[in-house]
């Protein structure tokens, strides 16, 4: 999962990167007490967060993805005298969806391989 914070920016650019810093550490903590026990969490850019969560069926990602979007949201953060309420855009793939691009990845290489053999075989230069 990406984890985006929606407010992020503003924040930023009103109170300063000391204010972003605050942001992200008080939602990785939000985020962290959502996953479970093995999931893994990383922030990958100022606003963004990376959530890895091994073993996680693709059926459950939405209710996962709700039950940060619901703690991110739940959260109060005080900044300079200005009490923000937080959101978050959440983008996930699964393990399973991305065996199925292997499989049609596979799918079109093998595909044009063989179509690059059969211009080879009818080619003068080959």
């Amino acid at each position: 999962m990406i984890i985006d914070v929606d407010q992020s920016a503003a924040i930023r650019a009103r109170h300063g990167s000391a204010a972003g810093e605050q942001l992200a550490q008080a939602v990785a903590e939000t985020l962290r007490r959502r996953l479970r026990p093995g999931d893994r969490l990383a922030l990958l850019r100022e606003d963004e967060f990376m959530a890895v969560l091994p073993g996680a069926p693709g059926a459950e990602l939405p209710r996962i993805e709700s039950r940060l979007r619901d703690g991110v949201k739940a959260m109060r953060l005080s900044i300079a005298g200005r009490e923000w309420q937080l959101s978050c855009t959440i983008g996930s793939a699964s393990s399973q969806q991305l065996a199925e691009q292997s499989r049609r990845l596979d799918s079109l290489v093998r595909m044009a391989d063989a179509a690059l053999y059969r211009a080879k075989s009818e080619s003068p230069a080959h």
